[in-house]
């Protein structure tokens, strides 16, 4: 599996607001500095950048050896805009952070930072001891220079490695389970009518005593599949636990049916959803992906024949976008929870190898149970 890392996608979960039943895009300086920074330390990574700027006698720039590492560096947030203490947990601009405090930070005086990233000005900063004294003097690139070899270090340090290498094997190990679930389930019926549901709570405090009411919540709704014929009854589910800003824990959820049994997937979706509102006493809300399909790059929701390649493609580009969404960013309020489990998936159903593809099946609805997840492991 190819998980692109150069712009990360979760940008907008964790700047959504809820008000009044609605969610809006809100400015937070924090993730746009941990966004700012998440591309330039994954493309330093990866090209193995070391120095950005080749500079003449006279210390000005004669050549600018990678121009994407350089239109990035406008884009970075002010530290100085983000108060401290951070809510939120990035290795990214943890090791962004060290390198600028290390090479850039002992030459400003005040507000330099607020010019420094986009203005670039040509005049020289300075480097004082305590009692004032001019002890280096350095141009703007010179110090751009510094701070590239200085980050290049630390990501290439083994505690930032190990933590790339732990995000890549939980997102793999998501991505693997979904997948055998989804092969499984398209082998096994001639069509399936695919849901995709977001559920969430209203105006939810941010502690732990909350996520695990809705962890639990979310448990019980799922066993009502089984038997309340209010509910479609489904063949499999994936889901994902996902934080935003303001928006809270909320579970992004697929659905699965049996396409021979049911066909208009707007109006299951919005059963499950307005199911929920009730199951939670008026306390949660959702929103109905299949009611509004054309929004939607890759469409991978709706009715998908077992031979219709080009759904089951775009389905396997969003269990890609599904397993990613944890990738970078962790609030500070999981920090006191040892063990939180971030995505499940039904059991996976055993398929009779004898039947062909395409044929009509008329299996009856395998139990849905709760088996495999990813734990996501954080540390206070």
């Amino acid at each position: 599996m190819k998980i692109d890392d150069t712009f990360p996608r979760n940008y907008t979960e964790l700047t959504v607001e809820q008000k009044v039943n609605r969610f809006t895009i809100v400015h937070n300086p924090e993730i746009e500095l941990c966004f700012s920074t998440i591309p330039i330390c994954t493309h330093i990574f990866n090209n193995h950048i070391h120095q950005l700027y080749q500079l003449d006698k006279r210390k000005r720039i004669e050549r600018v050896f990678d121009k994407q590492l350089d239109d990035l560096l406008k884009r970075v947030t002010p530290f100085m805009e983000v108060q401290e203490p951070y809510r939120f947990d990035c290795e990214h601009r943890q090791v962004f952070h060290e390198a600028f405090k290390e090479a850039v930070q002992p030459y400003f005086q005040g507000h330099d930072e607020y010019d420094f990233w986009k203005k670039r000005l040509p005049y020289p900063y300075y480097k004082v001891d305590g009692d004032g004294k001019v002890v280096s003097q350095k141009v703007w690139a010179e110090l751009i220079n510094d701070f590239i070899y200085a980050l290049s270090k630390r990501l290439n340090e083994p505690r930032f490695r190990q933590k790339l290498a732990e995000r890549q094997r939980k997102a793999e190990h998501q991505y693997e389970r979904a997948k055998r679930l989804v092969d499984a389930l398209r082998a096994k019926y001639s069509k399936l009518l695919i849901l995709r549901v977001d559920l969430c709570w209203k105006n939810q405090n941010l502690d732990e005593l909350n996520l695990k009411k809705l962890k639990s919540t979310l448990s019980d709704f799922l066993k009502r599949f089984h038997h309340d014929p209010a509910l479609p009854n489904i063949v499999g589910y994936i889901w994902k636990l996902e934080f935003g800003q303001q928006k809270g824990y909320h579970y992004h959820c697929m659905f699965f049916l049996n396409g021979n049994k049911y066909q208009n997937d707007a109006y299951y979706a919005e059963q499950i959803g307005s199911y929920w509102c009730k199951y939670t006493n008026g306390q949660g809300i959702y929103h109905n992906c299949n009611r509004n399909k054309v929004d939607y790059r890759h469409l991978a929701i709706g009715m998908a024949r077992h031979d219709d390649q080009v759904m089951f493609d775009n389905l396997d580009k969003v269990l890609v976008y599904i397993c990613k969404q944890d990738q970078f960013i962790i609030d500070k309020h999981l920090s006191g929870i040892r063990v939180l489990r971030t995505f499940q998936t039904s059991a996976i159903p055993k398929t009779d190898p004898q039947k062909p593809l395409g044929r009509p099946r008329n299996h009856s609805c395998p139990e849905i149970e709760t088996t495999e997840h990813t734990e996501l492991t954080t540390t206070s």
